[in-house]
């Protein structure tokens, strides 16, 4: 048998292992490749006991009697970063002017370097609805400080008023600055008065919307003529993989409420959250700290809650996913001591930074998942890799039997001139 039949054999017998199984492989199966990680299902290892839970201080409420279920340090002052927020959107709210369009200062969108924000420029004009966007989905300080203005005149002016509602509410043990929660010694809360604020905020149905909302697009302005040139993403990541990676036995869904971080505050996490039988839970979570290599907020506030549920139903077997809320009313309540739980201290001062995001080992590869060859399936780089050789072989084949075919055309045509020499 000449070499190029047994390249041509050779080439049809590779192919034959690499394109029709990746041909078997339907789009579905191709892209559960992808979600499968993303859906939790295949997640290994254990989620934190509550004695594992790093912070410096934590609670939780059941929001419609206030009763307070478990916590820990929940009266100890702590930074707030930009869980403040939540103060500042409940008195934009109550002030009812949700379509007036207000215009940043040069003071307003001054920050320091690395601050959160949005891009506003100033002179740029805006509804105060797409600024609360702003506010609590992209959690921008610049988005803060021109509500401020807005509603009080200066950032100051504005700060009197979120600490006369603090007062109002009972927050006795809080005391607020400025309206994004940039780092100030003087702007210090507690676990449990950020817990009354939260479960007065969600009584509010804007609000409540508002921190639910999972994407946000701001409109055009004078400043930027294109739709979308800010495109805001919360930074609850509750939202996004809840009814997933974080689901519990008890736990139905997550409704909020918001995150938050400086160097000295660490990680914090005020959420929302409603069981299976329908109570909803207010989870206070501070101090996280930034470096942990353990966990962070969003891992350890899934134990928080689900132990605060324990407490007030049995586990079920979890039903069909709902979107089922229940409504509420913020009331002050005893305190429910806890061992405090080992905790890194973060300091010294700082902006607001990105916030961490669950991470989970996924489990080892193996058959299943779809038809075809599983190894394709799990691997589509290898299967690249697979394809490409493959094509570069058939390249090489066809290149050599073109040379090849060169070659014994002009040892014929020598043959032909040495007859006709003699």
């Amino acid at each position: 048998m000449s070499k190029p039949r047994t390249g041509m054999i050779l080439l049809l017998f590779l192919l034959s292992l690499i394109i029709l199984p990746l041909a078997a492989v339907s789009p579905a199966a191709a892209e559960g490749i992808w979600s499968e990680g993303n859906n939790g299902a295949a997640a290994t290892g254990r989620w934190p006991d509550l004695n594992e839970v790093e912070g410096k201080a934590w609670i939780v409420i059941d929001s419609q009697t206030g009763e307070v279920l478990i916590a820990a340090n929940a009266d100890q002052a702590v930074f707030p970063a930009s869980t403040t927020k939540i103060m500042t959107a409940v008195l934009v709210l109550e002030a009812d002017r949700l379509d007036q369009i207000v215009a940043a200062s040069p003071t307003a969108v001054d920050l320091p370097y690395g601050s959160s924000k949005i891009g506003l420029i100033a002179g740029e004009e805006m509804r105060i609805r797409d600024l609360l966007a702003g506010l609590m989905l992209g959690s921008g300080n610049d988005a803060a400080n021109v509500l401020a203005e807005a509603l009080a005149g200066s950032v100051e002016a504005f700060a009197k008023l979120m600490n006369a509602k603090g007062a109002e509410l009972g927050m006795t043990g809080s005391h607020f600055c400025n309206p994004s929660g940039l780092h100030d010694p003087e702007h210090v809360v507690t676990a449990r008065d950020m817990a009354i604020l939260a479960a007065y905020a969600m009584k509010n149905q804007q609000f409540r919307d508002l921190v639910s909302t999972l994407t946000y697009a701001l409109p055009a302005t004078n400043m930027h003529p294109y739709p979308g040139w800010s495109l805001l993403n919360n930074t609850n990541r509750f939202l996004q993989f809840g009814p997933t990676l974080f689901s519990t036995a008890r736990l139905d869904h997550y409704e909020g409420i918001k995150t938050g971080s400086t160097d000295a505050a660490g990680n914090n996490l005020v959420a929302a959250a409603v069981t299976r039988s329908g109570r909803e839970l207010i989870s206070v979570l501070c101090g996280v700290p930034l470096k942990s290599k353990i966990g962070n907020p969003f891992i350890y506030t899934r134990t928080l809650l689900e132990a605060a549920a324990a407490r007030v139903e049995p586990s079920t077997t979890p039903p069909a996913e709902t979107t089922a809320t229940t409504s509420i009313t913020a009331t002050t309540a005893e305190t429910t001591a806890l061992p405090s739980p080992t905790a890194t201290e973060s300091s010294g001062p700082g902006t607001e930074t990105a916030e961490s995001t669950a991470t989970v080992t996924e489990g080892s590869g193996g058959p299943g998942g779809g038809s075809g060859i599983w190894l394709f399936t799990l691997n589509p780089w290898l299967a690249a890799f697979l394809v490409m050789s493959a094509a570069l072989l058939t390249v090489s084949l066809i290149f050599g039997a073109y040379v090849g075919k060169i070659r014994r055309e002009r040892r014929l045509t020598a043959q032909i001139r040495r007859i006709r020499r003699r």
